[in-house]
């Protein structure tokens, strides 16, 4: 059986989903291999093609907002984090995370990241409109 540090191991350095599994089948029995093989889904498909900065809807809630951050799970599960519009009054209003099957994109690349200068941390300056 592979260590949960194996494994991240080896995606920092490069390996694929595929390439993760084929080393686990190694070490584990071969039914047990063969059982997490075929649950391995490709994170762009599970995203259902919502990208950073698109405006969506949530179809269960109708909560809505624009996407602002995106986890992709180990399990092939993929949620995005939905940051709604400030409120009338111009008070900030908490972000929620949805898993990506139960949103409807409203409007594609709604806001898009530019960068202005060099500062802002690792990623730059801050989306804009």
């Amino acid at each position: 059986m592979m260590t949960l540090t194996e494994v991240l191991n080896m995606f920092r350095n490069g390996a694929t989903v595929g390439e993760v599994f084929k080393s686990a089948a190694s070490k584990e029995a071969p039914w047990e291999a063969e059982r997490q093989t075929s649950n391995v889904v490709s994170f762009g498909h599970a995203r259902a093609g919502i990208e950073l900065g698109d405006k969506v809807r949530d179809d269960v809630t109708s909560f809505a907002g624009t996407v602002t951050g995106i986890a992709d799970y180990f399990t092939g599960c993929s949620q995005a984090l939905i940051q709604p519009p400030c409120a009338a009054a111009g008070t900030f209003q908490e972000g929620r995370w949805f898993d990506v099957d139960r949103l409807s994109i409203t409007e594609k690349k709604a806001v898009v990241h530019i960068v202005k200068t060099a500062r802002g941390g690792p990623a730059g300056s801050a989306p804009v409109k």
